[in-house]
C-alpha cells in the first residue's frame, strides 16, 4: 500500500429508477501527474464472455475544484483525465437493466450492481485502500431504504420476547398478502 495516500472515494446512487441509471463518482486524491487514466474491464472472472461493461456508461464527466476536466476515450474501456492539481472526481451514469448477477439492475422495486461493472478502476492506484458510499435513492419508493437495511425502523423493535419477524421472498407481482399481523414491504420488493 502506498503510504499516506487517501482512500479511492466511490459514491453510487439509484439517479433515475425508472430510466435504470446509477449515478456513481470516483474521487482520486492524488492523480498521476500526467493524467489519471479510468478504465472497466470487458470481462468478469466466473465469466468468459467478453462483457463490455463499459457500453453502459451513458454520461461521464470529469472536475478538479469545481472546473471541468477533459476525458479523452482512449478505448472502448478507458478514459484518460488532463493533469490536474488536486482532487479529481469523474462522475458517471450507469445504464443499469441486466438481472444477471455480473452486471447491474436498477428499476421502482429493487437495485444491485456487481462492482466490476460499475466501478472505475483507477490506473496505478491498485493497492490503495478504495471506499464505497451507497446512498439511499430520493425516489419515495426508496425512503425508508437505510433504515430497512439496517432495521432500525419502528416496525423491528418486537412488543414481546413471544413475537416473530417472518421475511418472506416471493415474485414482485404478488398482491399483498392479507396476514393478521402488522406488515412492513421494504423497497426491494421483498420483505413482507
Amino acid at each position: 500500500m502506498k503510504k499516506n495516500q487517501a482512500a479511492i472515494a466511490y459514491t453510487i446512487v439509484g439517479h433515475d429508477l425508472a430510466a435504470h441509471l446509477f449515478h456513481v463518482s470516483v474521487t482520486v486524491a492524488a492523480p498521476a501527474e500526467g493524467g489519471q487514466i479510468f478504465s472497466l474491464p470487458a470481462w468478469i472472472p466466473g465469466s468468459y464472455m467478453i462483457r463490455e461493461f463499459s457500453r453502459n456508461i451513458v454520461r461521464i464527466r470529469a472536475e478538479s475544484k469545481g472546473e471541468p476536466v477533459e476525458l479523452t476515450k482512449l478505448d472502448k474501456h478507458s478514459w484518460q483525465a488532463a493533469p490536474c492539481k488536486g482532487k479529481l472526481t469523474v462522475h458517471y451514469e450507469v445504464y443499469a437493466w441486466d438481472l444477471s448477477v455480473r452486471a447491474a439492475h436498477l428499476d421502482q422495486t429493487h437495485g444491485f450492481f456487481n462492482g466490476t461493472s460499475v466501478f472505475l478502476r483507477v490506473v496505478g492506484s491498485e493497492d490503495v485502500p478504495h471506499v464505497v458510499d451507497i446512498q439511499r435513492p430520493a425516489h419515495e419508493a426508496a425512503q425508508d431504504w437505510r433504515a430497512s437495511v439496517e432495521q432500525t425502523l419502528q416496525f423491528f423493535d418486537s412488543p414481546s420476547h413471544d413475537a416473530c419477524l417472518w421475511r418472506l421472498s416471493v415474485p414482485q407481482t404478488t398482491p399483498v398478502l392479507d396476514l393478521p399481523y402488522a406488515t412492513y414491504i421494504e423497497w426491494q420488493g421483498a420483505q413482507r
